[in-house]
């Protein structure tokens, strides 16, 4: 009598016939990730890889944030306002202190 597989072991059996099906025939559906060329390609482990790509986006993100956020202090906010603010304040002085 064969031994009976259990659900799990089949369908992990056949997770790794197709991913090795798509493996030997070029890029497969994983082709188009930066993810699935670094495992193709350099034949890292699949969670290495995507921890690289996700160190490298978050490396990316804050070199960004800090130019943004240099960017963003060095600009006067509604400098035209302010001084339109200015002149009213200067006007209304005048005019009370004209009664």
């Amino acid at each position: 009598m064969k031994p009976r597989s259990s659900p799990a072991s089949v369908a992990h059996s056949g997770l790794c016939h197709h991913w090795r099906h798509h493996r030997t025939h070029g890029l497969g559906t994983r082709g188009g990730s930066l993810i699935g060329l670094l495992v193709e390609q350099s034949g890292w482990p699949w969670l290495k890889a995507a921890l690289a790509v996700g160190g490298g986006n978050l490396l990316l993100a804050f070199i960004f944030l800090l130019a943004m956020s240099k960017r963003l202090s060095s600009m006067r906010w509604f400098a035209d306002t302010l001084n339109e603010f200015k002149k009213d304040r200067a006007w209304l002085a005048r005019q009370t202190g004209k009664r």
